[in-house]
């Protein structure tokens, strides 16, 4: 049996502001394209096309997320995604920490 590396990113929002913080994280961590557009549809896009559809399993790990309204729905697109690969049978694992 073919043991699959996990892809693991940690997204620390520590000291995060503001809705642009949490993009500026995200977008980092991830290595967004220069063309994201700092708004969920966008980072919904982005992470559906992630390379877990090549099959690689991957886990996000978000850590020190703030109290923040944006930062609730940025958790949800991100389970909104993980849902989506779980439907297709590849692996985007969110963790909260």
């Amino acid at each position: 049996m073919v043991t699959k590396k996990l892809h693991t990113v940690t997204i620390d929002f520590q000291g995060a502001r503001s809705k642009a913080d949490l993009f500026a994280r995200v977008a980092t961590a991830l290595a967004l394209p220069a063309h994201f557009g700092n708004n969920l549809d966008a980072l919904h896009d982005c992470l559906t096309d992630l390379p877990v559809k090549a099959n690689t399993p991957w886990r996000i790990e978000l850590t020190n997320v703030p109290k923040l309204a944006a930062a609730q729905d940025i958790g949800a697109t991100f389970a909104d995604a993980s849902a989506f690969f779980k439907k297709q049978g590849a692996t985007l694992e969110i963790v909260q920490a």
